[in-house]
């Protein structure tokens, strides 16, 4: 993922899923999260970036050097997307996936889809919000939309 000068990544070099970025202005490498359990689907926002690892979604500062939690709700997380202040993420916790976000200025969660259906693939884009939902009485995927309102 990319955003600006700055490109982030999975990187299985130390035998583990860990997550790595690169300056493109300064060349720099350098790690982001490289603990022991695994990390995943990076993305990134100005000085944010965000991925899924098995307590849920983290994300780090890239501006304080400090990690943090963003969902360890006991489900399964995945695929974070983030823009600005906003992450959005695809959810397990009721027992289908349903699409979660999370406001990084507000410290606040909330739902964005939790209907029955498969959500996932998520995208943000602003406070614009799109995914690709499986509709199992048409046999096929659609794509939905939210618009985010605070």
């Amino acid at each position: 993922a990319i955003d600006g000068h700055i490109i982030v990544w999975q990187d299985e070099r130390n035998g583990n899923a860990d997550i790595y970025g690169y300056d493109l202005e300064t060349g720099a490498e350098f790690p982001i999260c490289t603990n022991t359990s695994a990390q995943w689907n990076p993305a990134i926002s100005g000085d944010i970036v965000v991925w899924t690892d098995q307590s849920g979604i983290s994300g780090y500062n890239l501006a304080t050097h400090a990690e943090f939690p963003i969902c360890t709700n006991e489900s399964a997380q995945w695929d974070p997307a983030i823009s600005g202040n906003i992450v959005v993420w695809a959810d397990n916790r009721n027992g289908n996936w349903d699409i979660y976000g999370y406001n990084l200025a507000t410290q606040a969660e909330f739902p964005i889809c939790t209907n029955e259906n498969y959500q996932h693939e998520i995208a943000i884009s602003g406070n614009i919000v799109a995914w690709q939902e499986w509709d199992e009485y048409n046999g096929g995927y659609n794509i939905y939309g939210a618009r985010l309102i605070f």
